[in-house]
């Protein structure tokens, strides 16, 4: 399965990352390890998720981001048993 950066000939580091997992108090699994996660869980026995992700610069074929630069990205979240499914899609212009 083609992710959609690798359809429009996106960058090669990019098109190996599918998948992230984390959750349950455990640490992030992702398999490209440029990207940074962070990730909490379970907090005070509460069942909300909270997860930022660092995405390099590095993975969209640039050397660095600077403000202007126009930043496509989608994700989507499966819960446990795929009982709900959220996406975000869009394209963002970075700014100061």
């Amino acid at each position: 399965m083609a992710t959609r950066n690798e359809e429009e000939g996106g960058s090669r580091l990019w098109r190996g990352m599918r998948h992230l997992i984390f959750g349950a108090e455990a640490e992030p699994i992702i398999n490209e390890p440029a990207v940074r996660i962070a990730n909490l869980s379970g907090v005070n026995l509460n069942v909300r998720n909270i997860a930022a992700m660092e995405l390099p610069a590095q993975l969209f074929d640039k050397r660095q981001f600077k403000a202007g630069d126009v930043i496509e990205f989608s994700s989507t979240l499966l819960t446990h048993c795929h009982a709900y499914r959220v996406e975000w899609r869009g394209k963002f212009k970075l700014q100061h």
